[in-house]
């Protein structure tokens, strides 16, 4: 079987699997959880309509107390109950309801009227030219004079409504009490149908067929929202009885009706003992789960096409052995020559393995030709380096005996010739290119020993050497050059005592060797000099030690020379531990 065939069936059936499978297990996963959260957001949008309508009464509340508190109106009415109204009581009276209406109920079509004990009518709407006196026939009146001081929740039809196509739907009416507590009229208060009062059910994101309805305890239907018309209606005055006894504040109940599951939920109005009663079709609750289901499966039908049209297009440019190839490739490019096998499903990509291996063998061994060649050159330049001191120390150290033989006698003589045979012995005969800092510390004491036999106590040398870092290796005689530089042209034309002191410590990753003297320190034209690769007699040492210090610890090494503030010169020689980095913790 070709490749081709081969991937085309694979990655068919690879996205056959997740694009149709995974989305009806997705949904019946999900279906729970979404059906909770859609049932708690009907319930969030009757808990709003709630509030809001409670705002309503309390509004309503608010208007009452402000009328039955005015003494003004209290006067005027009393004065009306002992049989002295006027005409200008009446539109004193009917100014200051109208100017409680305007700051109270402005957000309602209301209407405000007060009815005293001789049955005259003062209202907000039409002043009444006849004030008739009636017996309080009325049933709310009748109601709300045996009330005392509580409120009545009604509806009533005011005989001076606005507009006699509109009717009032929400009414409160309370007893008006001089200081006696005494009545001496009754307070009605009518809010009439406007597109405000309707939209106080409708809800933020309601379900298609939400039904609301303000009902009081008999069931009857005080104020209602139909969101979809056409949609057949639930309401049964009946059943909204049996519902307010049974279920209460806050019920849910799912029911069969209109033929359809119902899911019903209710909350009380405590302020006028009135319900409000929320219906939804289940069927609303699962239609955006529905929508949600089929979307990702339509979604997922037609990125399946699309995906598969692709694979057969490209199919017959990629497979799986040119892309292993490839990556052999890159493997090579970063230095790692590797080998690689191919099934034998695709002769013409196994052929090109074939040469692919030998081609990488060949270059993993010019490559290890190239490395052994360079580090042989680097290992013969470091020891021609390592030569070239020898006979310009030896020449020093000779002219000095020579000198001293002739001063002082054979005695001294011994001693330097004792301290130079074993700096001899440890930097020729031991035929090294590298040695502990312990060792060198060793010879570099020796050499001093020398130096002091021919200058006498003109200086001091001082050392403080870690013991972490007195095993580690370091190119042989690095120290000795750059004190020797101290004391020939640091301390040639001092007038105290020279001192030299020697540290060498780890820090984290990091070597550092500190040389620092006293000295006449050196100026910018000598610090040239000896930083310079022009092989003079006097800074031959110098430039030797830095060149060795960098071939043998690479490009991460320093070498830095500066003068010191007080006077003298200071030399800082660091290096990274083999195998560590800047970043490394604290050595331990």
């Amino acid at each position: 079987m070709t490749i081709k065939k081969q991937f085309l069936i694979v990655i068919i059936l690879l996205t056959t699997i997740p694009f149709i499978i995974m989305p009806w297990l997705g949904y019946f996963y999900i279906q729970g959880i979404m059906e909770e959260q859609l049932i708690l957001q009907s319930e969030q949008n009757l808990e709003q309509t709630t509030r809001d309508m409670e705002k309503v009464l309390d509004d309503l509340i608010g208007a009452s107390n402000a009328i039955t508190l005015d003494m003004d109106i209290v006067s005027l009415l009393k004065k009306n109950f002992l049989g002295g109204t006027q005409i200008t009581d009446i539109k004193k009276v009917t100014e200051k309801i109208s100017n409680v209406n305007a700051a109270h109920l402005y957000r309602y079509n209301a209407e405000i009227s007060i009815y005293d004990k001789e049955a005259s009518i003062y209202t907000t709407t039409t002043l009444i030219p006849e004030y008739t006196r009636k017996p309080y026939s009325k049933e709310w009146i009748e109601k709300t004079l045996q009330a005392g001081g509580h409120f009545v929740w009604t509806q009533f039809v005011s005989e001076n409504k606005k507009d006699k196509n509109s009717k009032p739907v929400i009414g409160m009416a309370r007893n008006i009490l001089d200081i006696s507590g005494k009545t001496i009229g009754v307070l009605a208060i009518e809010l009439y149908e406007d597109r405000n009062l309707a939209n106080i059910l409708f809800g933020e994101n309601e379900f298609v067929n939400t039904e609301r309805y303000l009902v009081d305890d008999e069931g009857n239907i005080i104020l209602q929202y139909i969101n979809n018309a056409v949609h057949q209606q639930f309401y049964n005055k009946e059943w909204f009885q049996q519902f307010i006894k049974t279920e209460g504040k806050g019920a849910d109940k799912i029911v069969n009706a209109i033929g359809e599951r119902q899911l019903v939920s209710g909350n009380m109005l405590n302020k006028a003992n009135w319900h409000l009663i929320q219906i939804i079709p289940y069927n609303d609750l699962l239609r955006k789960l529905e929508f949600y289901r089929n979307f990702t499966i339509g979604g997922n039908l037609v990125f399946l096409f699309i995906i598969i049209g692709l694979d057969i297009l490209i199919i017959n440019k990629i497979t799986r052995s040119i892309i292993k190839l490839r990556d052999a490739m890159q493997s090579v490019k970063k230095g790692e020559f590797i080998t690689i096998t191919i099934p034998k499903t695709n002769q013409e990509v196994q052929d090109l393995s074939k040469d692919f291996n030998i081609m990488s063998s060949k270059l993993q061994q010019l490559f290890e030709e190239n490395k052994r060649i360079y580090e042989e050159k680097q290992r013969t330049r470091l020891e021609a380096l390592q030569t070239q001191i020898q006979p310009h120390f030896l020449f020093n150290t000779l002219n000095g005996i020579k000198w001293l033989c002739v001063m002082e006698g054979a005695k001294t003589a011994e001693k330097m010739l004792i301290s130079l045979g074993f700096i001899l012995e440890y930097s020729l005969s031991k035929n090294r290119d590298v040695i502990t800092l312990k060792e060198e510390v060793v010879g570099l004491e020796h050499y001093i020993a020398l130096q002091k036999m021919r200058y006498g106590e003109t200086f001091e040398v001082s050392y403080e050497v870690d013991e972490e870092v007195e095993n580690m290796e370091v190119p042989i005689l690095f120290l000795q050059p750059l004190v020797e530089n101290a004391i020939i042209h640091g301390f040639c034309d001092l007038e105290e005592k020279g001192h030299i002191d020697i540290k060498a410590k780890r820090e984290r990753s990091k070597v550092h060797i500190i040389i620092a003297d006293n000295g006449c320190g050196v100026d910018e034209e000598q610090m040239i000099n000896l930083l310079a690769s022009q092989k003079k007699s006097s800074s031959i040492g110098v430039k030797n030690v830095q060149e060795r210090i960098k071939i043998y610890y690479g490009k991460e090494s320093s070498f830095s020379i500066s003068n010191n503030e007080r006077g003298g010169t200071t030399v800082e020689i660091s290096w990274l531990v083999k195998g560590g980095s800047e970043n490394e913790a604290d050595y331990s």
